[in-house]
C-alpha cells in the first residue's frame, strides 16, 4: 500500500518522521523540488505521480531557459523486515542533469564590448520521465527552452574562464543533442545548428564551452 508525506523544507535539510508496521518490507522514495504558494495550492515545475514512478517536466510556452527553479533531487531506501526503531540520514542527490553553455567574449580593450542578453536552447532526446524508485529516466522527447535572461557569472573549464549563456536541468537517459540561440545586447544573435550525441548523466554537469560567439576575419591589405 502506498502513503505519502509532504514536508517543507528548509536551508535544504528536513526531518521525515513515520509510522513503519513491524516485520514488514518497506521502499521509502524521496523527491524534492521548488514549489510556490498561488492560491491555496502548491505549484511546481514537475507533475508528480502518486508513487512517483513518472515525474514528468511541465512544458509549454512559460518553459523558460536558465530557470535554477527546476532542479529537483531524490533518493530511496530499503528497509526490510521493519523491527526496531529507525533513525539515519540520507542525502538526496540530483534526479535532472545540468548543460551549462558558456563562451569566450571579445576583449573589448582590442575591439568592442559584447554583453549577453538572452538564450533560447533546444535539447533533443532529452528523458522524458523519472523514476524515483528506480533512480532513472526514461524516454525521450525534445525540450524547447525559451528565450531567457542569461545566467550571471563565469564558467571556469580546466583553468580557463566562459562567460555563462544558458544553463538548463534535463532528465538524461541517453546521449542528447542542443542547439541554442545567444542574443546580445548590441550585436545582434548568434544561432547554432545542433551539436550531436552530447553526453549527460544524472546528477551531473555537461559544459559547452568554447568561441560560440565571433569567427576569425583575417586580411592581407596591399596598397596599390
Amino acid at each position: 500500500k502506498l502513503y505519502q508525506k509532504s514536508i517543507l523544507m528548509q536551508n535544504g535539510k528536513a526531518m521525515v518522521s513515520l509510522e513503519l508496521i513491524k516485520d514488514q518490507n518497506y521502499a521509502v522514495l524521496f523527491w524534492a523540488q521548488y514549489a510556490e504558494q498561488n492560491g491555496n495550492e502548491l505549484v511546481s515545475p514537475y507533475y508528480v505521480t502518486d508513487n512517483l514512478y513518472n515525474v514528468t517536466l511541465k512544458t509549454g510556452d512559460f518553459l523558460k531557459s536558465n530557470d535554477d527553479k527546476r532542479e529537483a533531487f531524490s533518493g530511496r531506501i530499503y528497509l526490510s523486515n521493519v523491527n526496531a526503531s529507525i533513525s539515519e540520514d540520507i542525502v538526496l542527490g540530483r534526479a535532472v542533469a545540468q548543460i551549462n553553455i558558456a563562451t569566450t567574449l571579445p576583449d573589448p580593450d582590442d575591439f568592442y564590448e559584447v554583453k549577453l542578453n538572452k538564450s533560447k536552447v533546444v535539447v533533443s532526446k532529452a528523458g522524458s520521465a523519472f523514476n524515483v524508485a528506480l533512480q532513472e529516466a526514461s524516454g525521450e522527447q525534445t525540450i524547447t527552452f525559451n528565450d531567457g535572461v542569461v545566467p550571471s557569472g563565469q564558467l571556469t573549464v580546466s583553468g580557463k574562464s566562459y562567460e555563462y549563456a544558458a544553463m538548463n536541468y534535463i532528465f538524461a537517459s541517453g546521449n542528447v543533442g542542443v542547439a541554442f540561440d545567444i542574443a546580445t545586447e548590441a550585436h545582434g544573435t548568434v544561432t547554432t545548428e545542433e551539436i550531436p550525441e552530447i553526453p549527460v548523466q544524472t546528477n551531473f554537469r555537461t559544459n559547452i564551452v568554447g568561441n560560440l560567439l565571433t569567427t576569425e576575419a583575417k586580411y592581407n591589405v596591399t596598397l596599390d
